[in-house]
């Protein structure tokens, strides 16, 4: 469509698509959602397997299931930076990789301040979609962090800002040997950000064999007056 244009045009039309596609292009918004009830990537999976406008029932049908089977379900949604984060009783945070298969051990979000995780979005055998959320965190006007990879499996393939820092740039990116580091700071003197939500989403090309593991490093949150806390260890992509 695109390609069709004018090359003068191919601008325009190119953001007349992403005006059609709306705030979330991937159309993941109910798979993210149903992916953090329970922190299980079936149910993700569940929700991106049906048509994109079928998505939000097939999300009410398993908010359905937990609330008969296990009682209400409570977790961040990822972009919410309104509300606190809820963790379900008798979950506790370990230093262990996320679980993603939705047990009683599972870990979840910590709600200490300042905590930073990686959550693993989608995985193909093509790509890898990486989100950076943030709980609990004092108010901060910018933000880096080192995202560690194997690069034989893994390529860098660019990052997106999120929207938990209103007004924000990122600048390049730092390819380095354990990976890349990435940030963001907020132009001008606007208003502090604080809260829950998403720093930014990374991407990755698969350029080698899965399973692999992505894992975060030297957090730093300018303006935060706590200490930074990484709220897991390394986090496993692929079976």
């Amino acid at each position: 469509r695109v390609m069709d244009l004018a090359p003068e045009d191919r601008e325009g039309e190119y953001d007349a698509i992403r005006q059609e596609l709306g705030d979330d292009p991937r159309q993941t918004r109910w798979a993210d959602d149903a992916y953090q009830l329970r922190g299980s990537q079936e149910d993700y999976d569940r929700v991106m397997d049906v048509a994109p406008e079928d998505r939000e029932g097939e999300y009410d049908a398993i908010r359905r299931e937990l609330g008969e089977e296990e009682g209400p379900p409570a977790a961040i949604s990822p972009g919410n930076s309104d509300g606190p984060l809820v963790v379900p009783d008798g979950a506790e945070y370990s230093d262990d990789p996320m679980d993603n298969d939705g047990d009683a051990d599972m870990d979840v979000l910590p709600t200490g301040p300042n905590s930073v995780r990686l959550h693993v979005v989608e995985t193909t055998n093509l790509e890898v979609v990486v989100a950076v959320e943030i709980a609990n965190s004092e108010p901060i006007n910018g933000w880096k962090v080192q995202i560690n990879f194997d690069d034989d499996t893994l390529a860098f393939a660019g990052v997106e800002k999120g929207d938990f820092i209103a007004d924000h740039f990122m600048p390049p990116h730092l390819s380095n040997d354990r990976g890349v580091e990435i940030g963001g700071a907020q132009l001008g003197r606007g208003t502090s950000s604080e809260g829950d939500g998403i720093l930014a989403t990374v991407r990755f090309n698969v350029v080698g064999n899965l399973p692999t593991e992505i894992s975060a490093s030297d957090l730093h949150l300018e303006g935060a007056t706590s200490e930074p806390n990484l709220a897991t260890g390394p986090v496993p992509i692929g079976d």
